[in-house]
């Protein structure tokens, strides 16, 4: 692997190293690349230790492959840096507990699937008891002001709740993602 002082191939390689521990099961690596702030409301062991418990429930979670699609250029607020990251990944959910094969919960887990990740993007294999989708998230990574020391978090409901990702940033990153018309408030009766 190789490491550049060049910030943008600093922060992608920092990205793929935090998205190749993740999808591989690798918990300790990708909690060791997590932004430190999300310990302060979660214990880094009770997250690793729910985390490898997936696994021990019976269902075993992998990513193929991870694709990174966009990232943001830096925005500080504070004294940190913040990037947004839009991902693709190839994903496998394997259940390895004969118990979570009933048609009830194959059904449901679809389901779940298809609500999340599109109908055309999800498929069972029933030889191997394994899913197979294709997910899209968004990842935050934060680092001090002018370093490539990058931690990473997704971006979801907890992230926005606990104030992670400062307000302003947040809103800078829905304008840049909406598009303006869509943005804009019309009066009551008002036609296109």
């Amino acid at each position: 692997m190789i490491i550049s002082d060049d910030p943008s191939v600093a922060l992608r390689d920092a990205l793929v190293r935090y998205t190749d521990a993740a999808g591989s099961g690798q918990w300790e690596a990708m909690l060791d690349m997590t932004y430190a702030a999300r310990f302060e409301h979660t214990p880094k062991q009770e997250l690793l230790n729910y985390l490898k418990g997936t696994e021990a429930n019976g269902i075993r979670l992998r990513t193929a492959s991870t694709r990174i699609n966009e990232i943001s250029t830096p925005t500080v607020s504070g004294k940190e840096q913040f990037i947004r990251a839009e991902t693709e990944a190839d994903q496998t959910m394997e259940l390895i507990r004969p118990q979570l094969r009933t048609p009830e919960y194959l059904d449901r887990t679809q389901a779940q699937l298809v609500a999340a990740c599109g109908p055309d993007s999800v498929r069972f294999e029933e030889a191997t008891n394994t899913f197979h989708f294709t997910s899209t998230q968004t990842l935050v990574g934060i680092a001090p002001e002018g370093s490539n020391d990058w931690g990473f978090l997704p971006l979801d409901s907890f992230t926005a709740e606990k104030g992670l990702v400062p307000m302003d940033i947040l809103a800078k990153w829905v304008a840049e993602k909406v598009p303006a018309k869509s943005r804009e408030v019309k009066p009551a009766g008002a036609v296109d």
